[in-house]
């Protein structure tokens, strides 16, 4: 038995306790499984925790695919001026599975027979790191924009029912609102008390401060869309965006169709 079986063997059932709203159905493959040394290729999970029996219209999404959900959401996220809507069903179900995943190294590890064998389980760990890599810094750029405009964000998250909300995940809500509650406390403590009555009072409707919508990005075009309105001072700035087409236009006129993956920040 070499390592890859080892690895194949005892694969949890592993799902999210939140079913998922924007599933992506998958066409089935035809031919047979191949074997690799990619670490997504051993962890092939159902993104919702459906299985084919339960649900036979649709096909289970691998954790390559959704590692390429990720990696999009993370580039799109990197270069958006504002927060965009948390992927975080994509985030738990790969924690969730790189957990499982480091629990078969270890019992691996002591299983290793020759440099061959060794050498697959550094490449193992190596991906694990990566993927790692890329839920932490996804995570750090979305906190770092909660932060830098904190009170803009509980704004319009206050303005709208909570069950319609899908810019922070829970855990980015708790982040947000404790943040909120330690900075008050600080301003009212070190500034507010120390000042005459009639101007110690926090008007957050000024430090709600919006992002910068109007900045420049490059895009690429997945999917061709007509009539799009890039220059909204320009009432006949309407074009056609080609799929494959790559463009420099103001973020705010192309939001909408970041958000639902018609077009990718590169």
């Amino acid at each position: 038995m070499d390592v890859d079986d080892l690895f194949l063997e005892d694969e949890p059932d592993v799902g999210v306790a939140t079913s998922v709203e924007n599933r992506v159905p998958q066409p089935a493959s035809d031919g047979g499984s191949t074997r690799s040394t990619n670490l997504a290729s051993f962890l092939d999970f159902p993104f919702d925790g459906a299985t084919a029996d339960e649900d036979d219209d649709e096909v289970e999404m691998t954790a390559e695919e959704v590692m390429s959900q990720l990696k999009t959401a993370w580039i799109n996220e990197r270069f958006a001026p504002d927060l965009l809507d948390s992927r975080h069903e994509v985030v738990t179900c790969l924690l969730h599975q790189i957990t499982s995943m480091g629990s078969k190294l270890q019992r691996v590890a002591s299983a290793v027979r020759g440099d061959a064998d060794q050498v697959r389980v550094e490449i193992h760990q190596m991906e694990m790191q990566r993927i790692r890599y890329l839920v932490s810094s996804y995570l750090r750029i979305r906190l770092n924009k909660i932060e830098r405009h904190l009170f803009y964000h509980l704004k319009e998250y206050r303005s709208q029912p909570p069950h319609n909300y899908s810019k922070m995940s829970p855990e980015e809500l708790q982040f947000a609102l404790k943040l909120e509650q330690l900075y008050k406390g600080q301003l009212q403590t070190q500034v507010l008390n120390k000042l005459p009555n009639g101007v110690d009072k926090l008007d957050e409707q000024l430090l709600a401060v919006e992002p910068n919508l109007n900045h420049y990005v490059f895009l690429k075009v997945n999917q061709s869309q007509r009539q799009v309105l890039i220059d909204e001072n320009d009432p006949e700035g309407v074009v056609d965006l080609n799929e494959g087409t790559q463009y420099l236009v103001k973020y705010k006129t192309i939001a909408p169709l970041v958000q639902n993956d018609s077009l990718s920040l590169i």
